[in-house]
């Protein structure tokens, strides 16, 4: 920005008498230093310019890992070069100086348009932050997603009081149909505490099928009836876990965990090949287990199907009832839609849930985005639902017609068997640390079939960075468009999976 004073000292001297020059100029002064005023009240606070880079941070970052590392963080001073960051930790300190500094600093400089170093600070839950003051201290029940732990060796259960609970992830929320029954009616007896018989209750299912929403109706259901509920993904426990080795406090850190009523582990398939976190969690489990704790775990297989778990811990595993929730038949999907629809604020008919279904894979994440496109595209140009409307926002070549057996894990086997290989190297990721050619084209195919977040896409493949799978889809697409073979090879592949191939 010009300063105002910039442009007056462009004006050339008087000519005549000074003293008729002076004045105005004294005047102009004057306006410099109010105009200049209003600049500074409306320059950006320092929590909102924060806000910005947490929301580009959030595009950057896995989610698992801005969840755990960046999502209670907050500003405590910028100046002209740089900004100061409060972090709950020595260990989040640690964490984000060695692993996600270098992005954050790309951010904050982008956002602010100049660069700007960036410093950590460790400050404990009681500090002065604002929007922490009156929140509950220690390992918090987790109704919501938003409240996944930050910290869950450093925390307490002591004081479970559960925060306000997200209306999104209840058992009300829940949409049932014969795909998720039986683990609907499971999770219901475990949350009120009549299915004891079934610790652990294992759930399993593909991604973006309700696992996770389970998981916290459980933890917000038995928080409301006064019961210390602990809701983790692996990630989490692992780095908890890892913190308590090298502080050489796992006694206390497995001490905190096993106070809880209801211990619920998400995401167990990263376990894989986790040897000492398995084995911290080998222990925990017996202790729960023993202490007649409920126990509850969501995974994308079944037990059986996790590779590198230890036998004893898959065996445990398989000790109290296994659920598994398939794809929403079409009634079901109808029935998610038409809810999304009324939480929106629109009225959806069942002609018009029935063609916004029939358009859109299995998956409810992706079912709730298409409808989150036709919902967008009515509200933009101000027009009424209708099925040319669901034509226009999810046209035949964005979601194609895929049927309904079409899964991530049919195109990981249908892949591996076409290249001659087998679904675990395919699903594992190279030495070389770089997608393979069969790699690419799974990835591709469920992108483009399945519609799933690229981080689900990473996390089916051994746990690939999100900007490793999106630099992988574009290789491939460079690659198809000069290479006659890698077009003809996704041609066939997706004729034997019943899929249209792509233009």
């Amino acid at each position: 920005m010009i300063k105002f004073s910039l442009f007056l000292s462009l004006i050339p001297p008087s000519t005549g008498n000074d003293k008729f020059f002076i004045v105005p100029l004294f005047f102009g002064q004057i306006f410099i230093l109010l105009f200049e005023g209003c600049f500074v009240s409306m320059e950006i606070s320092i929590q909102n310019f924060w806000a910005a880079v947490l929301g580009q941070l959030q595009l950057r970052i896995p989610k698992p890992s801005y969840e755990t590392w960046l999502k209670d963080t907050f500003p405590i001073s910028m100046d002209k070069s740089s900004l100061c960051i409060s972090v709950p930790s020595a260990f989040a300190s640690e964490f984000l100086g060695n692993r996600l500094h270098q992005v954050i600093v790309e951010v904050v400089s982008s956002v602010a348009d100049r660069p700007l170093s960036v410093e950590y600070k460790v400050i404990s839950s009681e500090g002065a932050h604002p929007a922490s003051q009156g929140s509950v201290p220690g390992i918090q029940a987790a109704p919501s997603a938003g409240s996944q732990l930050t910290s869950l060796y450093s925390n307490t259960i002591d004081n479970h009081s559960a925060p306000a609970v997200d209306s999104r992830y209840s058992f009300d929320t829940f949409v049932t149909g014969a795909s998720n029954q039986l683990a609907y009616a499971a999770a219901r007896a475990v949350a009120d505490g009549s299915g004891t018989r079934f610790n652990p209750l294992f759930i399993y299912s593909g991604v973006g099928l309700g696992k996770t929403h389970l998981l916290h109706a459980i933890s917000s259901y038995a928080s409301s009836r006064g019961e210390a509920s602990l809701y983790v993904t692996t990630e989490q426990f692992t780095n908890a876990f890892i913190r308590s080795i090298r502080e050489r406090k796992t006694d206390e850190f497995r001490a905190k965990v096993t106070k809880a009523d209801i211990v619920l582990l998400d995401d167990v398939q990263f376990l894989s090949g986790k040897e000492q976190t398995q084995e911290g969690l080998f222990h925990i489990f017996n202790e729960l287990h023993r202490s007649q704790r409920q126990i509850v775990l969501a995974c994308d297989r079944p037990p059986s199907s996790v590779s590198l778990l230890e036998d004893r811990l898959r065996s445990r595993f398989e000790w109290g009832l296994i659920v598994d929730i398939q794809k929403p038949e079409i009634e079901t999907k109808v029935a998610i839609l038409q809810q999304k629809a009324a939480i929106a604020g629109f009225s959806l008919s069942d002609t018009m849930a029935f063609e916004i279904a029939g358009r859109s894979p299995g998956c409810i994440r992706s079912l709730e985005g298409g409808l989150n496109r036709v919902l967008a595209l009515a509200d933009f140009f101000d027009s009424t639902l209708s099925v040319d409307l669901v034509e226009q926002a999810l046209p035949d070549g964005l979601v194609g017609h895929v049927s309904e057996k079409v899964t991530a894990d049919l195109v990981i086997r249908t892949v591996a068997s076409y290249y001659k290989t087998s679904p675990e190297i395919l699903k594992s990721k190279t030495r070389a640390g770089k997608t393979t050619h069969p790699q690419r084209i799974a990835m591709s195919l469920i992108d483009r079939t399945l519609g799933l977040p690229v981080t689900e896409v990473a996390s089916l493949f051994g746990g690939w960075s999100p900007r490793t799978v999106r630099n992988s889809l574009k290789e491939l697409a460079r690659t198809v468009k000069t290479d006659q073979t890698s077009s003809s090879e996704i041609s066939e592949i997706s004729e034997e999976l019943g899929i249209r191939s792509p233009a």
